[in-house]
């Protein structure tokens, strides 16, 4: 497959589409007018491989343990699944915080000739 077109790229480039990132490449708020604070956690999954991004002002410590977390987990198999460190990341935002709410979802690339 095409480096440029990979799913590891396209997810990458949906990150920056849908948010705001600091020089760290970590998420300020959601990429529209007048944006809505960004998620303290996203992560993306592709059978390729997956991506991950931490808000802004999330601790080093919490950022550095999800870190450990992520690199752990295996591309998708299934993608309806939840990850296998689901349990483990949620644990550690909740260190921080109570999570308030939690959106997953599927990201659609339709082929250029329909």
């Amino acid at each position: 497959m095409d480096s440029e077109r990979s799913p590891l790229t396209l997810m990458a480039l949906q990150v920056a589409t849908l948010f705001l990132l600091d020089g760290r490449g970590r998420l300020v708020r959601v990429n529209e007018p007048d944006g809505a604070p960004a998620p303290r956690f996203f992560m993306g999954r592709t059978a390729e491989g997956n991506i991950w991004r931490f808000r802004h002002d999330l601790p080093d410590d919490l950022a550095a343990e999800l870190e450990r977390l992520c690199r752990a987990e295996p591309p998708a198999q299934d993608l309806e699944e939840p990850p296998l460190c689901y349990a483990a990341v949620r644990a550690v935002l909740e260190e921080g915080a109570p999570v308030a709410e939690e959106w997953r979802g599927p990201c659609y690339r339709f082929p250029e000739a329909i």
